[in-house]
């Protein structure tokens, strides 16, 4: 599924860069560089980059970044894109040799990223990272990879932070070969996987603000793609935003951050979901066994952290008491996202989706992964719309277990509609209304289960009758709510479909 990088022209310029990104600390990176050398010399480089943008921010706006970065002996001009069209893993990327750092706005406008500037556009520096680049080639029978270790600081507007980080970067060869080397190297040190840039980290220090947990950055797809293609980039994304939030719960940790966290891990379980027909192998039921551990580290924090925002009122201590199972709940998912666990999950889930058995030649689902992914998308929002109708019928006769059951459907269908919405272009209004509609019948089945988690809180946590006295005072809210979700469930079968 995955093709081999578009590389090498006359001019300098490549079309994607294909790279994974480990935070590592000094110590294991500097051990990483020893064990791996084998003989080989490392090269040690202080790299200085500059990055330029619009005052607006134009390029940031429409998926890129430029930069200027110099070795002390020359200057290279870079655009990247956030992530590719075609579904493919990596970033576009346009270079050319530069005499200085100034960028040249001409070589800009003949790149992708020329159609976001203005016409009159501005360019000024925006942040400067300067990093020691310790790097070699490491040479394989499939593959050329070079291994970079940097050390250093971003710096913007009399800000700084601290960076360091290792690269794998594919230069020649298949891009299986550089997870097996990720794999290798993982086994042996504590690698953790990242999705943030050195871009993203000086846009941070520019917003002045303390870092914010990350919410899902839709994948760019195409109604050309195939499906295979559309599942790896949506899944890709959704890998993203867990290995964001984890590196936030653990630095600043707060409810967003668990919150995104669980929503990300959510994401990649429904995108898992859907596309369970492409993707079946040998390696799925494990990845989702792992993918439903982390949710259970995380499902306490989460409904603790919803029913204390509530402010509900309850017996006298239990506020002192949930505040601190609150601080252990939080814990517990701290250490989950600090395990190794968590990082051979990161690893292997993203290993699997870009090289595993699902993308062989001979996968037995081959024929419906290669198909397009918006006739796939079309069937398979049809199905999951025909089984929330199907199970939400006469929603007050259900149980809270089956209305469970409706709300985890349509956060499912929600999710993949929210992204297959760009193989539709021609139906948008259609298509926002009818996400609208299934977004608001997600909330009210949400803010029912929202009931039924705290009733099970207090029955947990409090002595005497306070999860019965809960419930009495929240069964007007919850008749309420059931009627307001059967209308929201009869509005969502009226709603026009945006795929056909």
């Amino acid at each position: 599924m995955l093709t081999s990088p578009r590389r090498g022209s006359a001019d300098g310029e490549r079309g994607a860069e294909v790279e994974l990104k480990f935070l590592i600390d000094a110590d294991q990176g500097a051990r990483l560089f020893a064990d791996l050398r084998g003989g080989a010399r490392p090269r040690l480089r202080t790299l200085t980059s500059i990055y330029y943008d619009t005052p607006r921010h134009a390029l940031r706006r429409s998926g890129f970044v430029l930069r200027m970065r110099g070795d002390g002996r020359s200057w290279m001009q870079t655009v990247k894109s956030r992530a590719l069209a075609d579904g493919r893993l990596g970033r576009g990327e346009w270079e050319r040799a530069a005499p200085t750092a100034d960028p040249d706005v001409g070589l800009v406008r003949l790149t992708p990223a020329g159609g976001a500037l203005p016409r009159r556009a501005i360019l000024a520096p925006l942040f400067t990272v300067e990093v020691k680049r310790l790097s070699m080639l490491v040479d394989g029978p499939s593959a050329t990879i070079e291994v970079s270790f940097d050390t250093g600081e971003v710096t913007a507007g009399g800000r700084a932070a601290p960076l360091c980080e290792l690269e794998l970067e594919l230069k020649s060869g298949t891009p299986a070969a550089l997870f097996d080397l990720a794999r290798a190297l993982s086994e042996d040190f504590a690698l953790t996987a990242s999705f943030v840039t050195k871009a993203d980290r000086g846009f941070a220090l520019i917003a002045r603000s303390a870092p914010r947990a990350a919410h899902f950055e839709a994948p760019v797809l195409s109604p050309g793609l195939s499906a295979g293609d559309g599942f790896a980039a949506m899944a890709r994304a959704a890998v993203a935003q867990i290995a964001t939030n984890a590196a936030h719960l653990r630095a600043s940790p707060n409810s967003e951050a668990v919150h995104q966290l669980r929503v990300g891990v959510r994401r990649l379980r429904a995108t898992l979901s859907v596309f369970k027909k492409v993707v079946a192998d040998g390696q799925l039921e494990a990845i989702k066994t792992e993918l439903k551990w982390l949710t259970g580290e995380l499902d306490r924090a989460r409904n603790l952290d919803v029913f204390i925002a509530a402010k509900h009122r309850g017996p006298k201590g239990l506020a002192r008491r949930l505040r601190g199972e609150q601080a252990a709940a939080r814990a517990r998912a701290i250490d989950a996202s600090a395990s190794g666990r968590f990082r051979a999950l990161l690893l292997s889930t993203f290993c699997w989706i870009e090289t595993g058995p699902w993308t062989g030649k001979g996968a037995p689902q081959a024929q419906r992964r290669d198909g397009a992914v918006a006739e796939f998308a079309a069937k398979a929002m049809d199905r999951r719309r025909k089984k929330i109708l199907r199970r939400g019928r006469r929603l007050a006769d259900l149980d809270r277990r089956r209305r469970h059951k409706v709300r985890i459907q349509a956060k499912i269908l929600r999710y993949a509609g929210e992204d297959f919405a760009q193989v539709f272009p021609d139906h948008p209004r259609r298509a926002e209304r009818f996400l609208g509609k299934l977004k608001d019948l997600q909330e009210t089945l949400g803010a029912l289960n929202d009931i039924a988690a705290g009733e099970a809180l207090l029955a947990d946590l409090a002595k005497g009758d306070a999860a019965s006295d809960f419930a009495r005072a929240q069964a007007d809210r919850e008749t309420k709510l059931i009627d307001q979700a059967q209308d929201e469930l009869d509005d969502f079968g009226d709603a026009a479909r945006f795929w056909l």
